[in-house]
């Protein structure tokens, strides 16, 4: 078996451990009244635990295989840069899939409301920031790597995407699952991704700790769902275009700081090389096995069924 059916057999394994495994913990913690952050470690330990028994099945030296060159000062700027520029895309395709079906991460933060500041930045922030980073962009990126820069990039962010479960966090994750794989190509550290990510959560968890702030002030949070909901079908439409405009300008710069990136971290000739072809070439004249084969299609199918389950449910 190739590498890189090793490492779809690994995807497949991923796929259902993670669904079978929040079955079964559902079953296990019937009628028990568990905090949220419990079922957010569980489910990092079930994304952890299939990729780190891949690791010490293949004899994976870590430290040797993932690419974790220290960031100066120069190149943490420039990654808040791209972090803040990235924004406006995430938001236009969280919104825009928001037409279409529920909103995941606004179900997520609705729980996580009341809860200690501290203890949403570590289950949202900090733990995904380490954990996901070193499955999706240690494992899998790198390990596709052998297929060239932009199928490991897109595989490792569809992977990532798929492994979200839903429809609404698909429509990012993949898509940052690229811009992760990117810095992390410009930069040569798996530190860039892991500080974009952080960065990202990060937001998300301040946001949450400031709508806790409102509700303990006695801003009454039925009201404020109303406001939303009111928000939703007024003017959804008109901001998914607007942001959707400033995405395109925000995007464009994105790509400008991760080139800039490369710069800053002495890779500029040899990322260049990669973006402009001269690594596909190279790749063309030594040759790769498959990329997809059924060990993925399999383990696509079944993120897509139970993803389109949720729906029906």
């Amino acid at each position: 078996m190739t590498k890189t059916a090793k490492l779809n057999l690994t995807f497949l394994i991923l796929a259902i451990f993670s669904i079978g495994g929040s079955y079964a913990y559902v079953l296990l913690t019937n009628g028990m009244e568990l905090p949220i952050y419990a079922d957010l470690l569980v489910a990092q330990l079930l994304i952890l635990l299939p990729a780190w028994g891949y690791t010490k099945k293949e004899h994976i030296n870590l430290y040797k295989e993932i690419r974790h060159r220290r960031l100066h000062f120069g190149a943490l700027l420039c990654l808040v840069g791209i972090t803040l520029l990235s924004m406006p895309l995430l938001s236009f395709l969280n919104l825009f899939s928001s037409l279409f079906v529920p909103n995941a991460a606004a179900g997520l933060a609705e729980q996580m409301t009341g809860g200690p500041g501290w203890m949403n930045i570590l289950f949202l922030a900090v733990i995904p920031a380490f954990s996901e980073e070193f499955v999706f962009r240690g494992v899998f990126f790198h390990g596709y790597r052998s297929h060239g820069f932009w199928k490991a990039a897109l595989m490792s962010g569809l992977i990532f995407g798929l492994m979200h479960l839903n429809f609404n966090q698909f429509s990012y994750g993949f898509v940052l699952g690229v811009i992760f794989a990117a810095v992390v190509e410009a930069s040569g550290s798996i530190y860039a991704s892991m500080a974009i990510h952080f960065l990202i959560n990060f937001q998300s968890a301040q946001a949450i700790n400031a709508l806790t702030s409102l509700t303990a002030s006695g801003v009454e949070e039925e009201g404020m769902l109303e406001i939303s909901g009111a928000f939703k079908q007024t003017y959804l439409v008109t901001t998914v275009i607007v942001v959707g405009i400033v995405a395109i300008v925000t995007t464009a710069l994105v790509v400008v700081l991760v080139k800039l990136l490369a710069k800053l971290c002495d890779r500029e000739d040899y990322f260049a090389w990669v973006l402009n072809g001269g690594e596909k070439k190279a790749l063309q004249k030594r040759g790769t096995s498959r990329l997809i084969d059924p060990f993925f299609i399999g383990a696509a199918a079944i993120c897509i069924l139970f993803m389109v389950s949720r729906l029906l449910i």
